[in-house]
C-alpha cells in the first residue's frame, strides 16, 4: 500500500536528494529482468546487478493529475490547483472557441465504419454529392488504392469509387441521432462529420480519418484522461488544462498536422481522445458537468493561452519545462512541490540482472557502449532531482562506460531504453517513510460530526459531506450522528458529497416532482403517470434549488404501466416488501431492517403480476454504519455488509450510543456475515 508523506517530509526528502546529487555524479556499481519489486531480495534470493528507485509517471511538466486529485480531496478549487502547477497563470473566459479536427485514424489502407442508425456518405463536402445511405449496423468500407482513389464499400452493394487525394468521402451520423462505430479505434462516436481521406507517404497512398466540425465542448466530452469518478475539482482543473492545451496548439500550429491532417491527434501525442466511451461510460455525466461548468475557461498567463502540459504522477515535485525538452524557459511551467501526489507510482523500484540491462541498452545505437563496465547519472539535476539531457563532457545525462567506450545519454533516453516511468530516478533502494494514520478507523456507513455543522459519511477511509439536512433524513436517522473531534474528522481526506437515495421524491419550491434513480433525476410526464406508478404525494421531500444541482437530469417517466426506477421500494398483497435494484426485487428481511433504511410513507403498491416479473436478488439487510445487537448481547456494527464485533470497551472510543444500537434477531444476523473485529 502507498503511504501518504506528510507535505513536509516530502520537501524535505526532495531537498537532500537534489543535494545529494549535486555533490557529486552517482555512480552505480556493476551489480539486474525489469521486475518491479518494492523491497529487497528475499533472503536466498541474488541481490539484483543493478537496482533503481524512482517516482511519478510521465514528463513532469505541469499539472500532476494524481496530485490534482489529492488537492481536491484536500478541498482546494480547480482555480488553486491550476495555479499552483502553472505559476503565475489565471482561468479566465476566452471566445471564441475553435472548433476541433480530431485525428482518430491515420497511415492505413482502410478504414470501417458501423453505424447504430442512419448513416450518409457524401462526397468532397458534408453537403456534396450523396454517395450511398447506410442502414443500421451496416459494416462499410473506405480504402485507398495504388492510385489514391476512394473505394466505398458494403456487402451486397456495387462499389462506389471517387478520386481521392485532396477529396473526401464524409460520413455524416450526428443529424439522425446515429452513433458511429469505429472498429479499429475501439470506440463510438456521436459528434461531428467523419472525414475520410486518401493522401501519399513515402511513395505509397494511404487513409486517415479525422473528425470534424466538432465543437470545442464535444471535444472535451470525449477526452479519456482522468477517470471520471475522482473529484469534482480534479475534473474541473483537468477539464480547463485540456481546452487550453487545445487552444493553444490550434493557434500556434493550425489544423492540417502531417500524417493526421488534424488539429489534434487522439493519442497522448496531444489528448487521449476516446470519443462517445468517455460521456457514455461509467460516471460519464460526472465529466460532462465539469467541462460544462468550466466552459470557455482556459489558463492565460499576460491575457494569453498557455501550453498547458499535463501527465499522470510528479512523483513529489514537478519540472522546469527547458530542463526536460530544452527550449526558452517558461514562466509559467517551473517546477513546483506536489506533497498532494499519492498514486500508485509515486514512487517505485525496478531490478535488473546485468545481461537484461547490457542487452536493452545494446538494442539501440545511441546506448549500445559494447560489454558494460559501469553507468553514471551526472549532476546537475533538475530542481526536482531528474535525470536531464547532457549538456556538456562533464554535465547532465547517463554516462554508459562499455568494452567500446563511452556513450553520454539523455536521461529521457536512458528512462526509454528501461522503460522507466519518469526520468526522477536514483540509484538503490527507496526511502521508506511510514505516514501517519487516522486515530481512529471508524467502519464504513458511519456518520460523522465535528464542531462545524457539516455531517460526513465515513465510506472508503473518507468523510463524504451530507450537504443539506434534507439529504441527511433522506437516508439516515439523524439520531445516529457520532460527534467526534476535529483532529479525528481532520485524519480522513474528503470524498465526492452524498446525495439522495435512489428512490427519493424531491421538489423544488414551485417546480416540478423528480424521483432519484441511479443518481439522477427523472421527472414525471403527468400526475397521472405519477399516482398510477403509486408514489405518495407525502413522500415527497422539499429540497432548494441547490439540492436539487446534485442531480443531473434524465429522462422523464411516461409510462405508468411498471419499470418503476431503481430505489424503489413496493409490495404487493402480501406483506413482503422489496428494494429495487439492477432492475431486481431484493427482500426487505424485517420490519427492523426496513426502520433502518426507509420510511413508511415511501413503499409503492404494485400489482402482484407485475411484482412477480421482477426477478429476486439477495436480501436486504441493516444499513452500513448500523450498531445491532444479537440475542445473547454480543455488540455488532454493520460495515461493507458485514457485522464487525465491537466490545463494550471500544464502544465509547468510537462516539456511538446505547440508545442508537437496534436489537437484532438471529435471522437478521444471519444476512451479513462475520467480519474483523473493531
Amino acid at each position: 500500500m502507498a503511504h501518504r508523506l506528510s507535505r513536509s517530509k516530502l520537501l524535505e526528502l526532495t531537498t537532500r536528494l537534489r543535494q545529494r546529487r549535486r555533490a557529486a555524479g552517482l555512480t552505480i556499481a556493476l551489480i539486474g529482468a525489469l521486475t518491479p519489486i518494492a523491497a529487497p531480495p528475499a533472503a536466498g534470493q541474488a541481490p539484483a546487478d543493478f537496482v533503481f528507485s524512482g517516482g511519478g509517471w510521465g514528463h513532469g511538466l505541469g499539472m500532476g493529475q494524481w496530485g490534482a486529485k489529492g488537492q481536491a480531496e484536500a478541498g482546494r478549487t480547480y482555480d488553486q490547483i491550476l495555479s499552483h502547477y502553472y505559476t503565475g497563470s489565471t482561468a479566465s473566459q476566452t471566445s471564441p472557441m475553435p472548433s476541433v479536427r480530431v485525428g482518430v485514424l491515420w497511415d492505413v489502407g482502410s478504414i470501417d465504419v458501423i453505424g447504430s442508425g442512419k448513416l450518409e456518405f457524401r462526397y468532397k463536402a458534408p453537403g456534396g454529392e450523396l454517395l450511398a445511405t447506410g442502414s443500421p449496423n451496416q459494416a462499410w468500407r473506405v480504402a485507398t488504392d495504388d492510385q489514391g482513389n476512394l473505394h466505398l464499400a458494403v456487402a451486397g452493394q456495387p462499389e462506389i469509387v471517387r478520386p481521392g487525394g485532396p477529396n473526401t468521402v464524409n460520413v455524416l451520423y450526428s443529424p439522425h441521432g446515429t452513433t458511429l462505430r469505429l472498429p479499429q479505434t475501439g470506440n463510438r462516436y456521436v459528434y461531428g462529420v467523419l472525414e475520410i481521406s486518401s493522401y501519399e507517404r513515402s511513395g505509397r497512398w494511404l487513409t486517415r480519418a479525422v473528425i470534424t466540425e466538432l465543437g470545442m465542448q464535444h471535444y472535451l466530452y470525449g477526452l479519456g484522461e482522468m477517470p471520471s469518478s475522482w473529484p469534482m475539482e480534479a475534473l474541473k482543473a483537468q477539464a480547463v488544462a485540456a481546452r487550453t492545451y487545445a487552444v493553444e496548439k490550434i493557434a500556434r500550429i493550425g489544423q492540417s498536422r502531417v500524417p493526421c491532417g488534424c488539429g489534434m491527434f487522439s493519442s497522448t501525442l496531444d489528448q487521449a481522445y476516446v470519443g462517445f466511451e468517455k460521456e457514455g461510460g461509467p460516471g460519464g455525466e460526472r465529466w460532462k458537468a465539469a467541462v460544462d461548468a468550466t466552459d470557455a475557461l482556459v489558463v492565460k498567463v499576460n491575457d494569453k493561452p498557455i501550453e498547458a502540459y499535463y501527465h499522470s504522477s510528479s512523483g513529489g515535485h514537478t519540472e522546469n519545462n527547458e530542463l526536460v525538452w530544452g527550449g526558452a524557459p517558461r514562466s509559467y511551467l517551473r517546477g513546483v512541490p506536489d506533497p498532494w501526489d499519492a498514486g500508485p507510482h509515486h514512487s517505485w523500484t525496478v531490478r535488473f540482472n546485468r545481461v537484461d540491462l547490457q542487452n536493452r541498452l545494446r538494442a539501440r545505437p545511441e546506448t549500445d557502449a559494447g560489454e558494460l563496465e559501469g553507468v553514471e547519472l551526472v549532476p546537475p539535476f533538475g530542481v526536482s532531482g531528474r535525470v536531464l539531457a547532457w549538456a556538456s563532457p562533464s554535465q547532465g545525462g547517463v554516462r554508459l562506460k562499455g568494452s567500446s567506450g563511452e556513450k553520454r545519454i539523455s536521461g529521457s533516453k536512458f528512462r526509454q531504453a528501461l522503460g522507466l516511468l519518469s526520468t526522477l530516478f536514483y540509484e538503490g533502494q527507496p526511502r521508506q517513510v511510514q505516514a501517519p494514520k487516522p486515530a481512529l478507523i471508524h467502519p464504513d456507513g458511519t456518520l460523522l460530526k465535528g464542531s462545524g455543522s457539516t455531517v460526513y459519511l465515513v465510506e472508503e477511509g473518507r468523510k463524504r459531506p451530507i450537504p443539506s439536512t434534507g439529504v441527511l433524513e433522506s437516508r439516515f436517522d439523524p439520531r445516529e450522528v457520532v460527534a467526534a473531534g476535529d483532529r479525528v474528522l481532520a485524519s480522513y481526506p474528503e470524498g465526492e458529497p452524498v446525495t439522495f437515495r435512489d428512490g427519493s421524491l424531491i421538489n423544488a419550491p414551485e417546480g416540478p416532482v423528480w424521483v432519484i434513480s441511479e443518481g439522477r433525476r427523472l421527472g414525471f410526464a403527468s400526475a397521472e403517470v405519477f399516482e398510477k406508478l403509486g408514489y405518495s404525494w407525502p413522500a415527497i421531500i422539499p429540497v432548494t434549488e441547490k439540492e436539487l444541482s446534485l442531480h443531473p437530469e434524465g429522462p422523464p417517466l411516461a409510462d405508468s404501466t411498471g419499470n418503476h426506477p431503481n430505489g424503489s421500494v413496493i409490495k404487493g398483497s402480501g406483506p413482503e416488501v422489496y428494494l429495487l435494484e439492477g432492475g431486481q426485487k431484493r427482500l426487505v428481511f424485517s420490519k427492523g431492517i426496513f426502520s433502518s433504511r426507509f420510511k413508511e410513507a415511501e413503499v409503492i403498491s404494485v400489482s402482484d403480476a407485475e411484482l412477480g416479473a421482477y426477478p429476486t436478488g439477495q436480501r436486504i439487510g441493516f444499513r452500513d454504519g448500523s450498531l445491532v445487537r444479537g440475542p445473547n448481547g454480543a455488540m455488532f456494527v454493520i460495515s461493507k455488509g458485514q457485522r464487525r464485533p465491537i466490545s463494550a470497551a471500544r464502544f465509547g472510543d468510537y462516539g456511538y450510543s446505547q440508545a442508537n444500537v437496534r436489537q437484532a434477531t438471529d435471522e437478521e444476523l444471519q444476512i451479513h456475515p462475520e467480519g474483523e473485529a473493531l
